[in-house]
């Protein structure tokens, strides 16, 4: 019971994080990179508080998430769309494949109490950073 307490607050604090002041601006970002296609890269999301199209993106580095491989900063993510539904804040953006039969796909994801999720199941926990400066590390070997 007590555990189920504690993750009433983390969501109503994620949600306050979500749609609080504009002055204070905090981003909701993943912890670990996100499965959000089959057969595609797993990728890094976060979304700002309070924006209705503020979700940016980006490949991880050699520490995850707290870094990125790809640059040279992250990516403002297109066509984002970010809405609250009840408990929880959906997030839909565009990303640009290097495909001729499919040159877009529409990424879909969830946050929910702590976690991010997509429809296929995919999840990984969330965190709140105060600004996207997320240093260029590329993995081993690249």
């Amino acid at each position: 019971m007590a555990e189920t307490r504690v993750h009433r607050l983390f969501a109503l604090a994620l949600l306050v994080l979500l749609t609080g002041c504009h002055g204070s601006a905090k981003y909701i970002s993943t912890v670990r990179p996100l499965d959000v296609r089959s057969g595609g890269p797993a990728l890094c999301i976060a979304v700002l508080s309070g924006d209705p199209t503020g979700v940016w993106w980006w490949e991880p580095g050699a520490t995850g998430c707290a870094s990125r491989s790809t640059g040279p900063d992250v990516f403002k993510a297109d066509g984002a769309a970010v809405t609250k539904s009840g408990d929880q804040v959906v997030i839909t953006f565009h990303l640009a494949m290097q495909s001729a039969e499919r040159p877009v796909a529409t990424v879909n994801a969830t946050i929910k109490g702590d976690e991010m999720s997509t429809p296929s199941g995919a999840k990984v926990p969330v965190q709140s950073l105060q600004a996207l400066d997320i240093p260029e590390i590329p993995p081993r070997g690249r």
